[in-house]
């Protein structure tokens, strides 16, 4: 355990983005977590236990990565609470879709999303990582499913994952809303990661 505390993390590349104007220091919107029972300060189960929420914030994250797998005999995915997450077809070691780091310290993944605010250029994720914004993060994992809550500068994102059967994959279901006067131009991408296996 000592040897495994020590370990440096591993810090993700993020592709180089830049601001077109200065940052607008607007108040920081918290999020409100739904009510849970068994709470241990960063998480707890939902009321109706189907569900494990997470709050995390800058200065405020799980000492390891949480997770959540989401698979079906033919398709899966595991997912941290940070958003960070490796997806496979049939097999999770043989035909992996995304890079995988095995390292269970660190939470690195082959897979990312960002939001960019076109009037100003600023830009973040909607999950923590691998761009973490200045609010609070509300993750939570369910059967067959992620769901990533955060609201930066006025612009509320709802990012969720689901785990198909029929056809087998990963649904990805980005919504985006302005919170605030004049509206919001935004864009999201996504960024797959390599893997090697061509499809």
């Amino acid at each position: 355990l000592n040897q495994v505390m020590k370990r440096q993390a591993i810090k993700p590349t993020v592709p180089f983005l830049e601001a077109r104007t200065a940052i607008q220091n607007e108040p920081v919107k918290r999020l409100r977590a739904p009510e849970q029972f068994l709470n241990n300060g960063l998480g707890g189960f939902s009321k109706d236990g189907k569900e494990y929420i997470i709050n995390t914030n800058p200065g405020n994250a799980t000492p390891l990565p949480w997770s959540n797998v989401l698979s079906n005999p033919l398709f899966g995915t595991v997912i941290s609470e940070s958003g960070q997450s490796y997806t496979w077809f049939e097999n999770a070691h043989e035909f992996r879709l995304t890079p995988w780091n095995n390292d269970p310290v660190s939470d690195q993944g082959g897979e990312a999303f960002y939001i960019r605010d076109e009037s100003s250029g600023q830009f973040w994720s909607p999950c923590a990582l691998p761009v973490m914004g200045k609010s609070n993060y509300i993750t939570r994992h369910g059967f067959g499913y992620s769901i990533f809550e955060h609201e930066e500068d006025g612009i509320h994102t709802e990012l969720q994952l689901l785990g198909t059967e029929a056809p087998p994959g990963l649904a990805t279901v980005l919504r985006r809303r302005g919170c605030r006067d004049g509206g919001v131009d935004g864009t999201a991408a996504g960024h797959p990661g390599r893997s090697g296996l061509e499809l």
